[in-house]
């Protein structure tokens, strides 16, 4: 019931992995030999399998501080409010001066072995300015995000409802950091 003990358990449609992610979080692990600092992003390797070793200890997990200029926003779909996500999307935006992005995550979850980032879909909004991202824009990059995932069918629900969903969220969470970024309540 830890957030490092959530992250360690590595279980693909954790919240926590893909919202910190999305935030560019790092690892420190620990061992006798002494210490490593990972990104949170290559601390999973596959489903409930990590990078730590078998001498180590996750013993700090790194959240640097937002830029003036980001903003970001996390979203879930499951069955109910207290199930584990059927799918989830953890979006940031930083824009420049200009209000042109300057850094854009994008990461999903549940809709592969581990947690993902989109870069493809990152990249379609590197450069734009705040209102150059109009709905088309956020129907391609969401569905970009989508092509990405690797999902599985299972007893909870199908891939294609997986894959499809991705879309759904990535494009809601951008919604909602253009809005922030545009001084608009959410």
């Amino acid at each position: 019931a830890t957030l490092g003990g959530n992250l360690c358990h590595a279980v693909p449609s954790a919240d926590f992995a893909v919202a910190l992610i999305a935030l560019d979080a790092e690892v420190k692990l620990l061992a006798v030999s002494g210490e490593r600092i990972l990104p949170l992003e290559a601390f999973f390797q596959d489903v409930r399998r990590t990078a730590l070793e078998r001498d180590e200890l996750l013993v700090e997990i790194r959240i640097p501080h937002l830029s003036a200029g980001s903003a970001c926003a996390f979203q879930r779909t499951a069955r109910s409010v207290v199930d584990i996500a059927l799918v989830n999307a953890a979006v940031r935006l930083t824009i420049d001066e200009q209000e042109r992005v300057s850094q854009a995550r994008i990461a999903l979850g549940a809709v592969a072995p581990i947690p993902i980032r989109s870069r493809a879909a990152e990249e379609m909004l590197l450069g734009k300015r705040l209102d150059e991202i109009d709905e088309v824009t956020l129907d391609q990059v969401g569905e970009r995000a989508a092509v990405d995932t690797r999902p599985i069918s299972d007893v909870r629900t199908s891939a294609a409802y997986r894959r499809h969903v991705s879309k759904i969220l990535v494009k809601r969470g951008l919604d909602q950091v253009l809005d922030e970024l545009a001084g608009e309540p959410a």
